[in-house]
């Protein structure tokens, strides 16, 4: 990533320092100024965010598979992880772990029932986290006992 922030840094500097805005000084001078170093990951971002595959853009065989491990993707109506696999497949996540935020955790037995379908689907590229809210549970054991169900049936945590 530094190697990318650099490169792009050098794509960046003026011909001439002295004519530089005040932006491009610092980010000039960052290349060897200690004290900006904690930009140069930002710069490094922002540089790559550029290359970023477009949703049609095909894997490049030259680039390594990601691994995301932690999303929130919607993932308990018929599709939801269809979307995901595409958005993977765009990005070149080789696999990613969805984390249910408390908006769109299932909420009935039907929910649920697709949720299990969805990720059936996927197995072994979309795995799920469980969660389990203090105020749910009476006690350690009842929550345990729901981590046990939720690992049964597919939640890798």
């Amino acid at each position: 990533m530094l190697r990318s922030a650099f490169a792009c840094l050098a794509r960046a500097k003026p011909a001439n320092l002295s004519q530089a805005s005040g932006f491009a000084k610092c980010m000039t001078l960052s290349r060897v100024a200690l004290v900006l170093v904690p930009l140069v990951p930002l710069m490094g971002m922002i540089c790559l965010a550029a290359e970023v595959p477009q949703p049609n853009d095909a894997p490049r065989a030259d680039k390594g598979r990601f691994v995301d491990e932690h999303v929130h993707f919607d993932d308990r109506h018929a599709g939801d992880l269809d979307k995901v696999a595409e958005w993977m497949k765009a990005n070149n996540v080789q696999r990613c772990i969805n984390h249910p935020l408390a908006q769109i955790r299932t909420r009935n037995e039907d929910d649920r029932k697709q949720l299990l379908e969805n990720y059936a689907k996927y197995k072994g590229r979309i795995d799920r986290f469980c969660i389990i809210y203090p105020d749910e549970v009476n006690s350690v054991e009842e929550a345990v006992k729901i981590l046990a169900k939720e690992k049964q049936e597919g939640a890798i945590g």
